[in-house]
């Protein structure tokens, strides 16, 4: 890049290659089985539902809420 000479694509032996033939190895050895992909799709979008959904949905009483603190008290008290 810097010598002015155009980007040349290379074999991992560092043997000059093609596009097309760029791209099939890649298809070769990069390749992801359809069932690991549908299984990270689908524990990918469950977490997005748990997230959109907020820390209310969370079954722990415990787990802080989505919402802010009732800072002011809700009765009045005279001493």
């Amino acid at each position: 890049m810097r010598t002015g000479q155009p980007y040349a694509l290379r074999d991992v032996d560092d043997t000059p290659i093609t596009e097309a033939e760029g791209r099939a190895i890649v298809k070769a050895r990069h390749k992801i089985d359809p069932r690991r992909r549908e299984n990270v799709r689908y524990k990918r979008m469950r977490e997005r539902r748990k997230q959109a959904a907020g820390q209310e949905s969370q079954g722990s009483r415990c787990a802080p809420t989505g919402r802010p603190a009732k800072t002011k008290p809700t009765s009045r008290q005279v001493a």
